[in-house]
């Protein structure tokens, strides 16, 4: 294969012109109006869910954000959007949709204010976790490396706007060895520790703890990129070694670290593959790390092997490559899948999904894509892995709710319910510590 060049984008540079900050948060008080909305009562009918995936399709797709996205126009006009309002909110695209239906002629009033309150909220919440990320940084233990992934990086360098992704909390890599420190330091500077499951943390070998910021934000400290002990031995992504070649990069106001390019694709890959990729934005961010930072792809290949996730890694690029039109090298899906067999599994569970299946409803093949791994051993270790997590019951029942249509984000997250004592958090905090990373099946 031949090797793209590896660019670097520089957080003021980029192929697209970029708004300042100031430029769209001075706006999100003062929305452009949409003409001729009209109120539900006068909707003719709902969008299927075939118009429901074109729009959300369509408000995914490159464009100019700046003005409505006017072919969209006759297929909405009119319409009930409320099912289309709950399809964007649930693949995280609610900005992207916000922009692309606003102005548009006889939309849904009803819709279009709460997918504008959606994006204010997330555009607020990128300027806060900034500021808190900025805090964050000064109340680390100095001299203890750390680098910043997902989040404000992909909106603010993946992005060619940052008010067009939103996210939830802060994502903070620190050596495995230090964890504690970490940990005591930041609690010492006045913040605290939301989890309180320290058995279910211990017994799980988890690798994150969840932080409350002083802004709000939640920050996710993770001494490894992947949480659960039962997953990573399914798998060889490294851990301290990822500080070795990541890169520097501008957000807000400070100077951080971050993932190299390609470490962030292959990480974007292996983070929507684990719970089965079916998230519109999770796509959208692997194909804006394609388009933004051209990957050298024999390092894509090598590295992906090197972690052992070369066939997830396949999945979702073409997963992304049919749905989004993510340019892929033909030779590339050959490389990190050689033979016929691993292929055929690869496009098997890049197909296992679609757009109009509501990406919070059980697939019916649930187990596919999130326990495709390199090897036979390591798909077995997987497949045991999600039937045997804390988690696995409030997954369940959430999923049991989706189908009934009721409330899917019913439910206190395991780590947060009471689980141990001081002994027990010291506990985890000295297996952290003292134990070397584990092999990968």
């Amino acid at each position: 294969m031949r090797p793209g060049p590896l660019r670097v984008r520089e957080p003021d540079g980029g192929a697209a012109p970029r708004r300042h900050l100031d430029d769209w948060t001075a706006t999100m008080g003062n929305p452009a109006p949409t003409a001729g909305t009209v109120r539900r009562g006068r909707h003719r009918a709902t969008l299927t869910s075939g118009e429901i995936a074109t729009v959300l399709k369509a408000s995914t797709a490159e464009h100019d954000w700046s003005a409505p996205l006017a072919p969209l126009g006759p297929l909405v006009a009119g319409r009930d959007l409320s099912g289309l309002r709950a399809a964007a909110a649930a693949h995280g695209v609610d900005s992207l949709s916000y922009l692309t239906l606003r102005g548009l002629p006889d939309v849904d009033a009803a819709v279009m204010d709460d997918l504008g309150e959606a994006y204010r909220s997330a555009a607020m919440g990128h300027v806060r976790a900034l500021a808190d990320l900025d805090a964050l940084g000064d109340a680390l233990p100095p001299g203890v490396p750390w680098l910043v992934f997902k989040g404000p990086v992909l909106s603010e360098l993946l992005y060619t706007r940052p008010d067009l992704r939103g996210y939830g909390d802060l994502d903070v890599l620190v050596p495995r060895r230090a964890f504690a420190d970490v940990v005591v330091a930041l609690e010492r500077s006045g913040l605290r520790v939301l989890d309180t499951n320290w058995n279910l943390l211990a017994r799980e070998e988890r690798g994150q703890v969840h932080i409350g910021l002083r802004l709000g934000t939640p920050a996710d400290v993770h001494w490894h990129l992947v949480n659960r002990a039962a997953v990573r031995r399914t798998v060889a992504v490294p851990g301290d070694a990822l500080f070795g070649r990541s890169r520097r990069v501008r957000l807000g106001g400070r100077t951080v670290s971050t993932l190299h390019p390609v470490d962030t694709l292959l990480h974007l890959c292996l983070h929507a593959a684990l719970p089965g990729g079916r998230r519109l934005l999770w796509l959208k961010d692997i194909e804006r790390a394609l388009a933004t930072d051209a990957p050298d792809w024999d390092d894509v290949v090598a590295t992906a092997h090197r972690w052992r996730v070369a066939l997830p890694v396949a999945a979702m690029l073409l997963r992304v490559q049919r749905t989004l039109g993510a340019s892929l090298p033909p030779e590339v899906v050959t490389a990190l899948a050689p033979s016929r067999l691993r292929r055929e599994a690869v496009r098997r569970a890049a197909a296992s999904w679609s757009l109009e299946v509501p990406p919070r409803l059980p697939a019916l093949t649930p187990v596919v894509l999130p326990s495709l791994r390199d090897s036979a051993a390591a798909c077995l270790a997987a497949v045991s892995a999600r039937l045997t997590t804390g988690d696995v019951t409030s997954r369940l029942a959430r999923r049991v709710a989706g189908l009934a249509g009721g409330d899917t984000t019913a439910g206190t997250p395991a780590v947060f319910a009471p689980g141990g004592d001081e002994d027990a958090r010291a506990r985890y905090l000295q297996q952290v510590g003292g134990s070397p990373e584990p092999p990968a099946a």
